[in-house]
């Protein structure tokens, strides 16, 4: 129960109590049960009426505040049994500590082959695995993570789901589970997993949804966000609003610098190829820019074939877009002017297709994954390859993150996959990370604020 101004209390297991100096008793009448509170941000609450004990407790939904957060609550027109009016209104607030953990790596797996962790999380100092979190639920490749210091929570979005999402408390790892279609007779493919303002976001992609004993697959391509706090879903798009029913999105995110927009791009659905697995050139790309507040499309313009990752100038807000079926790099400017290049070092290997993008615009260059073996690193400028730096063999990098000054590279594997460390100013491979499943893919990197 802390006191008015209170500062440093901890965010969980902390009870807020009004109590009143009254010779009477409180009459509860209509005080009592879970509601919403707050504006902007808000967070659900039970809140009990003693009477004999003449106090008000107000407990939040899994015993959780926000953290590092100012709380504050409001009391007014409670009466005594007598009927007099005891206060109004009566405010108390309390500053909860941040979240309790050192800087972590969470990076997220598909569990098979023995495998049952779909999360793993590092020390980003020693470069170690320090524990492997399972989902209380059959999870499909854990690629979408983002770690939020409001709530304390990882919040991993698989590939595919029936409706849940994978919590992980950030100061314990303890497990929970956001359960938004409690029906389970719907299979989501989502895509990205990330903040804007006050909501948890991502992309469905596809649903298989069962008609007449059939299941049957369908295209969505629809924006879906949660409240961060409460977890009750605040905006659903209409279908096919951020792609047309042809083509579907590859990789979302949103961004503050720039602006602060969602990104994404999008390919057309019949580019992949099922038997080999690859997307197809010859196909329209397109980039699509998001108000971040009222989620409208702002910008629409055509990339290259099979756009597959994306990152923005923090600067310059110039978006750099890789595109997989053509393999070649679209530059996007702020005012839609489109140049397209073949990116340099690419063979007539299948299977070597660019996967992720990474700039580096304090030293001048950004990373490429190119999904076979190699990263290859190029001037931001000229782009022109300055060194290809090799993944171990029959290795296929697919993701890219920055943590602390190093650059980190997931890599999949029949056999297991790995996290491999390149130093940004040599730009060799100082760390190999192995012992996880088939598909480490997700980086999330929590640092304490």
């Amino acid at each position: 129960m802390p006191d008015n101004d209170a500062t440093g209390i901890s965010a969980k297991g902390t009870q807020f109590v009004f109590k009143f100096q009254s010779d009477t008793p409180l009459n509860c009448t209509g005080i009592g049960g879970t509601t919403e509170l707050g504006d902007d941000i808000k967070i659900i609450a039970s809140i009990d009426c003693d009477s004999p004990g003449r106090q008000i407790t107000i407990i939040p939904q899994d015993s959780r505040w926000l953290f590092g957060a100012e709380n504050c609550l409001s009391v007014e027109g409670v009466r005594n049994t007598a009927g007099y009016t005891l206060a109004e209104p009566v405010t108390s607030c309390f500053t909860t500590r941040a979240v309790q953990s050192p800087r972590v790596v969470y990076v997220g797996d598909a569990p098979v082959d023995g495998h049952t962790n779909v999360v793993w999380l590092m020390d980003p100092a020693k470069q170690v695995i320090n524990k492997g979190i399972d989902a209380p639920f059959g999870l499909l490749a854990a690629h979408n993570l983002v770690a939020d210091p409001l709530t304390g929570q990882l919040v991993v979005i698989p590939w595919s789901t029936r409706g849940q999402f994978l919590l992980v408390d950030l100061e314990d790892q303890s497990i929970g589970v956001l359960d938004f279609d409690p029906t389970r007779s719907t299979q989501y493919a989502s895509q990205g997993a990330f903040l804007s303002g006050s909501d948890l976001c991502t992309v469905f992609m596809r649903t298989i949804v069962p008609v007449g004993g059939v299941n049957q697959l369908f295209v969505n391509n629809q924006l879906a966000c949660w409240s961060r706090t409460t977890k009750r879903e605040t905006y659903r798009g209409a279908k096919n609003s951020i792609a047309d029913e042809s083509m579907i999105t590859t990789k979302v995110r949103a961004t503050q610098v720039p602006a602060s927009k969602i990104y994404l791009v999008n390919a057309t659905f019949t580019a992949y190829d099922n038997s080999t697995g690859l997307w197809l050139p010859g196909t329209p790309g397109e980039l699509r820019v998001l108000n971040s507040e009222t989620r409208a499309v702002e910008r629409t313009v055509a990339v290259g074939s099979v756009p597959v990752d994306f990152a923005v100038h923090k600067t310059t807000g110039i978006v750099y877009v890789i595109n997989g079926g053509d393999r070649s790099l679209s530059l996007v400017y702020p005012d839609n002017r489109v140049e397209t290049y073949p990116l340099a070092g690419y063979t007539d290997r299948d299977n070597q297709r660019p996967t992720a993008i990474l700039l580096d615009e304090d030293k001048g260059r950004f990373y490429v994954a190119d999904g076979y073996r190699y990263v290859v690193v190029y001037d931001l400028a000229s782009r022109a390859e300055i060194k290809r730096i090799q993944i171990a063999p029959d290795y296929g990098p697919i993701y890219l993150a920055r943590v602390g000054d190093d650059l980190w590279v997931t890599n999949a594997h029949y056999q297991g996959g790995s996290v491999q460390v390149i130093n940004r100013d040599s730009l060799t491979v100082t760390r190999v990370i192995s012992g996880m499943g088939v598909g480490p893919s997700g980086i999330a990197e929590f640092v304490p604020q």
